[in-house]
């Protein structure tokens, strides 16, 4: 099934599934799910190594207008590509919004927001 890949081989819980693989084919191992290329790589000091070296790839996000759209023209921390322009709105909400005295500021507003999410889910 070349379009479904690897797809209906998948169980859950999938980290024991993952586990499964990797003792029977080694500790990196490449699927293809769906369209999507993935690579587990199932060693905590393998898993190191690939992320030091590979990083930015992994870290980067697959550019298109949907989401250039809803980003304003990828002017937000979710969606925008990894670069300078990220480094400092990660650096600027780090400091400024997510630090321990504005989030016991914000406690309040967050609590009755949770509170109100319930409720209209339920």
């Amino acid at each position: 099934f070349p379009v479904f890949g690897a797809l209906f081989s998948l169980k859950e819980p999938l980290h024991h599934h993952f586990a499964k693989i990797s003792k029977k084919y080694g500790p990196i191992v490449y699927l293809k799910i769906g369209m999507a290329p993935v690579v587990v790589v199932n060693d905590n000091k393998m898993a190191a190594q690939v992320l030091k070296a590979h990083g930015l790839e992994f870290a980067s996000r697959r550019k298109n207008e949907f989401f250039r759209i809803v980003s304003h023209d990828w002017n937000d921390l979710i969606l925008a590509p990894v670069g300078d322009k990220w480094k400092i709105m990660r650096r600027i909400c780090s400091t400024h919004l997510f630090n321990n005295s504005m989030l016991k500021a914000s406690s309040g507003f967050r609590e009755s927001e949770m509170k109100h999410t319930v409720k209209s889910i339920i």
